[in-house]
């Protein structure tokens, strides 16, 4: 690629699909030098730019159209719109698939150059694949047994290819590299618990897998190279890596053992419940020293359903618990919800996705939990006692072009009963057949309820929506 750019050979579908990822994340000192009013103008213009070029057929290299509908599938749109992630990855599978990647047999073919893009290009490609429709609560395009591919490894990242210009081809830090082989490895493991645990008439409770699961997870962080451990001092670009790392480890533990969590406190409660608990505070902990850096900003799409995991763990037990601990769920509920604020700035996780959340609990809770008025900024502060100012995502200038999203930034903020009340789940098409993940429905709906110290915690008539929230959260962005 750096030698295609020096040439001017760079291919404009992939130059416009790089783009439109680059203004989804980079600072907001950069989007301003751009010309454009706000992120998602941006991003709707370079993703618009991308897909009419890849329609018109322009593009005949494979591994170029591969590498752009990888990208294009970060685009989010219209909670109707047919090109979704969805749509996008799974045409760059079909495509992948066709020309032979998910086996070895065809690597052997080619170059050693040509075999370590492949791998990587594969490899992404079922992270993505695997996270999205655990997040969505739908099958998996890619197959484990349909597949034969070795694993990534650290010379699978080198590059014998000089670097180009500093300023345009970084030097990626050291982390980089068992960031992405760390991030295949735990695919692998989510495609587990999920065949394991939320598969159609499986049981959560009574779950021979559970502990052979819990053991992997385990040996996988003990074998964990001493740079990809999450202990502090840390420098800020480890940091941004070793905890989204972290979060998406802490969320297994999370969805491994949510049924036994939500099981009413009184009744013979499994102490393995608390293993979310413990899971939901360390990404606490660990997207509150992101916060501190201003880094959750630059996250993966996916942060949005780490951090929303935690969200809903971090609720219940605030309504659970009593005196001090009542105060620290609180507060790590609202380090959360900062998180998510954040994550909107880039991923334009969609208003009505919090307003669901909020719905959900009465009025008391939501007025305790929700962040402060935009018109009024106040801090919000971490555990070693700094500061972080609670900032609302700016609304678009008057006249300028406005996201698709049905209610406004302020709406965000507020409680349920201040907001109009329509069904935000007949807007966005929710199937309500999926088999749940982060959701809760069915038994889980029941010990949910039960296990709440506050009868009037849950809205009950809002419980329907509950089970779908976390979900919609995870690609709402």
């Amino acid at each position: 690629m750096q030698g295609d750019y020096q040439d001017g050979r760079l291919s404009p579908l992939l130059f416009q699909s790089m783009l439109f990822i680059g203004v989804s994340l980079c600072s907001d000192t950069a989007l301003n030098t751009t010309g454009f009013n706000n992120r998602y103008q941006a991003k709707e213009v370079f993703y618009q730019r991308a897909k009419d070029i890849y329609d018109s057929g322009w593009e005949t290299d494979t591994v170029i159209k591969l590498q752009s509908l990888f990208l294009l599938s970060f685009w989010r749109g219209s909670p109707t719109e047919e090109r979704d992630v969805r749509f996008w990855l799974g045409a760059a599978i079909s495509l992948a698939q066709r020309k032979g990647m998910h086996v070895m047999s065809k690597l052997s073919f080619l170059n050693t150059k040509d075999q370590k893009l492949w791998k990587r290009i594969w490899w992404a490609l079922y992270v993505r694949d695997q996270q999205t429709s655990a997040a969505l609560g739908l099958p998996p395009r890619i197959r484990d047994e349909d597949c034969q591919i070795a694993d990534l490894e650290a010379a699978d990242f080198e590059e014998s290819e000089p670097m180009g210009p500093p300023e345009i081809f970084r030097t990626p830090p050291k982390v980089h590299i068992p960031y992405v082989i760390g991030m295949a490895q735990l695919a692998r493991l989510l495609r587990e618990i999920v065949c394991s645990q939320y598969l159609p008439g499986r049981s959560k409770l009574d779950n021979d897998a559970r502990p052979i699961l819990h053991q992997r997870l385990v040996d996988w962080e003990s074998l964990l190279p001493k740079e990809m451990q999450f202990q502090m001092p840390m420098n800020r670009e480890a940091m941004f890596l070793v905890g989204m790392l972290h979060m998406a480890y802490n969320n297994l533990y999370i969805l491994l053992h949510r049924p036994l969590f939500l099981q009413p406190p009184g009744q013979s409660a499994n102490p393995e419940g608390n293993v979310a608990l413990d899971a939901a505070t360390r990404s606490t902990r660990i997207l509150e020293d992101m916060l501190s850096e201003n880094l959750v900003q630059h996250g993966s799409v996916h942060l949005i359903t780490h951090t929303f995991s935690a969200l809903c763990i971090n609720t219940i037990h605030f309504g659970r618990v009593i005196g001090t601990a009542r105060k620290l769920a609180e507060h790590r509920a609202k380090l959360c919800l900062l998180g998510l604020k954040e994550l909107q700035k880039s991923w334009d996780l969609e208003n009505w996705v919090l307003d669901l959340f909020f719905r959900c609990l009465d009025d008391r809770t939501a007025h305790d939990l929700r962040l402060a008025n935009p018109a009024m900024p106040s801090t919000l502060q971490t555990g070693d006692g700094r500061n972080i100012e609670e900032i609302s995502p700016a609304s678009p200038a008057s006249g300028s072009y406005r996201p698709r999203s049905p209610n406004t930034a302020e709406d965000l903020l507020q409680t349920p009963n201040m907001m109009h009340h329509h069904n935000p789940g007949e807007e966005a098409g929710i199937n309500m057949d999926w088999y749940e993940l982060f959701n809760v429905e069915g038994d889980d709906v029941m010990g949910l309820a039960g296990s709440l110290s506050n009868p009037d915690y849950l809205n009950t008539q809002n419980l329907e929506f509950l089970a779908e929230l976390c979900k919609i959260a995870a690609e709402n962005g």
